[in-house]
């Protein structure tokens, strides 16, 4: 029988640089409904979310059915399956207050895949407004898109640390609580969400200025760390313009890459809509190119092409032919077959024939 986990004390704020033996507790296992897990996003209904879900992605808490409207990565997509899943792998829990009861869990119950893909609709959920609540730049929407979930949630882990050490500094210059702020974290005195603690372990004076840099100009993807084996081309975000591109260059092979990337432009002019409802900018010539490339790169994509393009030449080069050339033959020499051309050669007697035997 799964238990009710305890409410856990609430946390106070970060001590300012100038309140000695001043001390706040790190981690909240559970944390209350109040403490904000993340970045400091919009709490509104998720109507920007790129999934297109009502279920607020901004929450602390969420029921089995508001993970089954999310669809989350690395969970099943029926309510009755995560209750069994959360069951078995003994997720915390509150008491779903109102009609009905019933089960919530935090953030830091779901599990890594699943935690990283909400991150990155929240993530997604600030960057769709101009600046977001804190004011400052964000990211452009296709780079965030293409955060993968580890990603999102290393993102939202250092954002809440940055966070943290603006409470900290309150009216202070950074020269005067850079290193308080170091030193506190580093002596497990900063208060941080129990999924965030997990992934920053130890902090420096220069990645704390790093991470400050790349949050106030805007370079999400920095504090989101490597990108290798990240990016995503916009034409695998947005099917509807690969089938635009492929088809008129099947249609006309032969139209240069400039001319395809302004038809693109023209066909697009509010942007290109991806496969969850956002738009995204039109690629440039150099994409589409390198789409195309990598696209007729593929044995079986270029067969394609050539069957329509060449129909004669597809069949001399790709079609498949039937049969086995050694069929009946059981023993050596049983069967000779010899083959003659003329050779592209003019000797002293003439041109000469060249007699291949197999």
């Amino acid at each position: 029988m799964q238990s009710q986990q305890p409410e856990p004390a609430q946390g106070g704020d970060l001590p300012r640089p100038h309140s000695p033996g001043a001390t706040v507790t790190r981690t909240h296992p559970l944390p209350p409904a109040s403490v904000t897990l993340g970045p400091d996003l919009h709490r509104v209904p998720a109507a920007g979310d790129h999934r297109s879900s009502m279920v607020n992605v901004g929450a602390d808490f969420f029921s089995a059915a508001d993970l089954a409207d999310l669809k989350l990565d690395g969970l099943p997509q029926r309510r009755d399956q995560i209750s069994k899943r959360a069951t078995k792998d003994r997720w915390p829990h509150r008491e779903r207050p109102g009609k009905g009861g019933g089960r919530e869990f935090p953030v830091a119950a779901l599990p890594d895949r699943a935690r990283g893909d909400l991150f990155r609709r929240r993530l997604l959920e600030n960057a769709s407004k101009a600046t977001g609540t804190s004011g400052r730049a964000h990211a452009p929407l296709p780079t965030i898109a293409n955060l993968k979930s580890s990603q999102a949630e290393r993102l939202a882990a250092r954002t809440a640390l940055l966070q943290a050490y603006d409470r900290f500094k309150g009216d202070a210059s950074d020269r005067a609580s850079l290193d308080g702020f170091v030193d506190a974290f580093n002596a497990h005195q900063v208060a941080l969400p129990e999924w965030a603690s997990r992934l920053l372990s130890k902090l420096s004076r220069r990645t704390l200025e790093r991470w400050l840099a790349a949050r106030n100009q805007g370079r999400d993807e920095d504090l989101a760390g490597r990108w290798a084996g990240g990016r995503k081309s916009v034409f695998d975000l947005s099917p509807e313009l690969a089938e635009f591109v492929l088809g008129v260059h099947a249609r006309q092979p032969t139209l240069r890459i400039e001319d395809l990337a302004d038809l693109v432009a023209a066909n697009f002019r509010g942007g290109v809509p991806d496969t969850s409802g956002l738009v995204l900018p039109c690629p440039s010539a150099a994409t589409v190119g390198r789409f195309l490339n990598a696209w007729k790169g593929v044995a079986q994509n270029a067969a394609i092409l050539t069957a329509l393009n060449d129909p004669d030449r597809y069949r001399s080069k790709f079609r498949f032919a039937i049969g086995n050339a050694s069929d009946g033959v059981d023993r050596p020499n049983q069967r000779w077959q010899i083959d003659a051309s003329p050779v592209d050669v003019l000797f002293e007697d003439g041109r000469s024939n060249m007699y291949v035997v197999i």
